[in-house]
């Protein structure tokens, strides 16, 4: 999804299909993330507060919009739009240091396919984005005014083009000439005022973050770029908005978008090539790196590794977590895979005396635990000869007769490699009142809070509180022999 942050990632599933509900590790940090998101931090003496209180509460500043966009109050009178009435647009340039050249007629280009810059075209109302790849900073004039034919409204609404005072756009005679022969009224932002045209200049921040996330995570140059821009747009209208509630894309197209055959850019790919087999025995495949959609998601583009061109495919076989790569060749998304999803089993003891759960050699003794709300507490042994740990519940709850209840630890745990935990009922709860504990497992790639499922086995409602013991944790080794014939 282009390293989105952790507040989308956890509600992705709520606006797209395709998606499990997911809960972030508390202590995972992804690579990508923090060597190409990294901000400065904000610098707050009282100062600057009062400073910023002063400009804030006069009567005559600009606000914040809780939409996250800026606007002059002055423009924050227009009344809500319909989809394809009001665009804003904008020109953006990209370039890396490690790739740009002069061509024949003197233009500078930054990627392999002979790009620049690009147009980029927002709707008001529903915010999805569209990217033009261009060779130049003069106007596309042409691709404009079909764009306009195709996604402009043909409803009598207040319709509006929306650029800044730059000369890409604006300074273009027969671009304004042209908006207003669409059935448009081109509008400028004022001078140091490029909030007036937040929506397109923010998406300009955010798709250099997304690219830049997907050619880190990829190991692959800035002369892909342009090809990073187009999947980015493709994952930013797929990705939930704040200011409209729901993705772009099922805001303009009412349909709820499928990322389920969504793959990471920058992955290992073996396409079949086409034609016949020479031979039998011949391969008929080449490998090379996926490079996001065509205009079908059916279809991708793709680096061909034995010819250097960009070629298009539609019967690929993905290798995500970089299984076929060598392991000094695995890019940081390739390594985040990995870790993971797939473990390699650790070595055991060859000590006869000892059983075939027993420690293994480098196995570390501490388990570890974060504590995640002011309601959780460190697990604690009753006795210094207890082989488990006693559990308490986060939250007040009460249990129905022969009923189940989830009871959060609000505790994340992680054990050591080669380990596993489980948590078990507490001997008195059973005796006394009949609350038994049921299933739960802790493995180490375990994610998210541990929840306790209590089940009441009598005929009365048990209470729980806040600090009650619920249950015990006892950690084991894990055998992995190897399965054989008899």
């Amino acid at each position: 999804m282009g390293h989105p942050g952790t507040t989308t990632m956890t509600t992705l599933h709520m606006h797209v299909d395709g998606v499990p509900k997911l809960k972030p590790h508390p202590l995972y940090k992804c690579e990508t993330c923090l060597r190409v998101k990294a901000t400065k931090r904000a610098t707050t003496t009282a100062a600057v507060q009062q400073a910023l209180q002063a400009v804030t509460t006069s009567k005559h500043a600009v606000q914040p919009d809780p939409t996250g966009d800026l606007h002059n109050p002055v423009m924050d009178v227009e009344p809500p739009c319909l989809p394809g009435e009001q665009f804003h647009m904008d020109m953006g340039f990209v370039r890396g240091t490690q790739f740009s050249y002069r061509d024949t007629n003197g233009m500078l280009v930054t990627s392999l396919d002979g790009f620049n810059s690009y147009l980029i075209i927002v709707d008001k109302a529903t915010r999805y984005t569209w990217v033009f790849l261009a060779r130049s900073k003069h106007p596309q004039i042409d691709l404009i005014r079909n764009f306009l034919k195709i996604h402009g409204s043909k409803g009598s609404g207040q319709k509006f083009v929306r650029t800044d005072a730059g000369g890409e756009l604006w300074s273009s005679h027969a671009f304004q000439q042209m908006i207003f022969e669409m059935g448009f009224v081109p509008q400028v932002t004022a001078a140091d005022a490029s909030f007036q045209n937040g929506i397109a200049e923010r998406p300009n921040h955010t798709l250099g973050d997304i690219m830049r996330s997907l050619l880190h995570g990829a190991h692959l140059g800035p002369e892909y770029w342009s090809w990073a821009l187009i999947h980015a747009v493709y994952l930013k209208n797929r990705t939930p908005h704040r200011s409209i509630g729901t993705t772009p894309h099922q805001a303009y197209t009412g349909k709820r978008p499928d990322i389920s055959s969504l793959r990471v850019f920058g992955s290992p790919i073996v396409a079949q090539l086409p034609g016949c087999r020479p031979a039998k025995l011949d391969s008929h495949t080449t490998t090379g790196i996926f490079l996001g959609y065509t205009g079908t998601e059916k279809n991708v583009y793709y680096h061909d590794s034995t010819s250097g061109k960009i070629k298009i495919a539609m019967h690929i076989t993905f290798d995500e977590a970089g299984f076929t790569v060598p392991k000094l060749s695995l890019t940081p998304t390739q390594r985040a895979l990995q870790n993971t999803g797939y473990q390699e089993a650790p070595m055991l003891r060859t000590n006869t005396d000892q059983s075939h759960a027993g420690k293994p050699e480098s196995m570390d003794d501490q388990l570890l635990i974060q504590l995640l709300s002011d309601n959780a507490r460190l697990p604690v042994r009753s006795t210094p000869g207890s082989a488990c740990l006693d559990l308490f519940s986060a939250i007040d709850a009460t249990i129905p007769p022969h009923k189940q209840c989830m009871i959060p630890t609000d505790l994340a745990i992680s054990p050591p490699n080669g380990t596993y935990c489980q948590i078990m009922s507490r001997s008195g709860m059973v005796l006394k009142h009949g609350i038994e504990t049921r299933a739960g497992t802790i493995d180490s790639d375990l994610r998210g809070d541990v929840t306790i499922i209590l089940c009441n086995t009598t005929d009365q409602p048990f209470n729980v509180r806040v600090g009650d013991r619920v249950a015990q944790l006892i950690t084991f080794y894990i055998a992995q022999p190897t399965p054989v014939t008899g």
